[in-house]
């Protein structure tokens, strides 16, 4: 599964470059994003996410969209396949108590499309909890000889097939404008992928970090603590919060979070390309282009850069 990216900037800062370049990268990342399945790309249903309904009903009008017998089935696989056992009373704990632990509006949207899906709240929270602890990626962003920012991602899950099917992309509008842009999949309400118009384009991706049991362990302590952000939300909240590259940067290198995690960051302009290694409390590392110095790209998988990769696991 993979998505591109492609952000432009020549520094004339003519009406017309502008237009070239949104109509350029909106057309390379957003709508024609694809989930890649055999030799047969299908272009994913894209959607308005409307920001001026309340929390608990924003997500029912793409919910209607959906054929909901088939995602309770591909949906249940999932959760008896994929879903660690030790993810189970995380999961519990959490759905049992959501407003205490996760914030709003993201508690009530989790309530809300767990609503419309006809699905355990339970099961949403697995989702959305999912992607901290057990994914891998590969993220890329790079810049040419033009000054062009290019920014590209995969995600390297095993059940492709099922995701192609839960596949979908939305415009986050307030007042009809839109604020962001998000590749995502049904029941999942932070950002993996996205574009902020004119601003920056975001990706994640996971980050080993010692067993699975010592990552649960860490990511309900910080979630007890009430002072730490999912992963994928901390990007949602860049998404609506931050209004250039570097304040995103500075977002996510310096807010709590309940896991560790790689976010990659492209801008708008030459040079504005980042990986953000983070710790929880903090950032370990950003790693930034410099074309002057022959650093016209960076590669993130889900190891940290300046260290080796395992050899049984090197998609450098």
């Amino acid at each position: 599964m993979s998505y591109t990216v492609g952000c432009r900037s020549n520094g004339t800062g003519t009406s017309m470059s502008l237009i070239m370049f949104w109509t350029r990268a909106f057309c390379v990342l957003l709508v024609i994003i694809t989930v890649c399945h055999s030799d047969s790309p299908v272009p994913a249903p894209r959607y308005i996410l409307n920001l001026d309904v309340a929390p608990e009903k924003r997500w029912n009008d793409i919910v209607s969209h959906w054929n909901l017998t088939k995602i309770h089935e591909e949906l249940a696989y999932v959760m008896k396949e994929e879903i660690p056992e030790m993810l189970v009373p995380v999961v519990e704990l959490l759905a049992s108590d959501i407003d205490k632990y996760i914030p709003e509006p993201y508690s009530s949207e989790m309530v809300g499309v767990a609503k419309a899906m006809g699905i355990k709240l339970g099961d949403i929270v697995t989702l959305n909890l999912l992607y901290d602890i057990t994914a891998s990626c590969t993220s890329i962003v790079a810049e040419d000889s033009n000054g062009q920012i290019w920014h590209g991602r995969n995600l390297d899950y095993t059940f492709t097939s099922i995701l192609r099917n839960l596949t979908l992309t939305y415009d986050a509008q307030i007042n009809g404008t839109t604020v962001f842009t998000a590749s995502t999949f049904l029941g999942f309400v932070g950002v993996l992928t996205g574009i902020k118009p004119k601003v920056f384009t975001l990706s994640i991706d996971e980050r080993d970090q010692g067993e699975l049991w010592e990552n649960l362990i860490e990511l309900v302590n910080a979630l007890l603590m009430g002072e730490a952000s999912l992963v994928t939300l901390l990007s949602r909240d860049a998404m609506m919060k931050a209004n250039t590259f570097e304040s995103a940067v500075k977002l996510m290198s310096e807010t709590q979070i309940v896991a560790p995690a790689y976010y990659i960051i492209g801008g708008v302009q030459p040079g504005e390309g980042a990986v953000i290694t983070r710790d929880r409390l903090t950032a370990k590392d950003v790693w930034r282009l410099d074309s002057k110095n022959k650093r016209w790209f960076l590669v993130e998988t889900n190891y940290d850069h300046w260290l080796p990769p395992p050899s049984s696991d090197d998609r450098r």
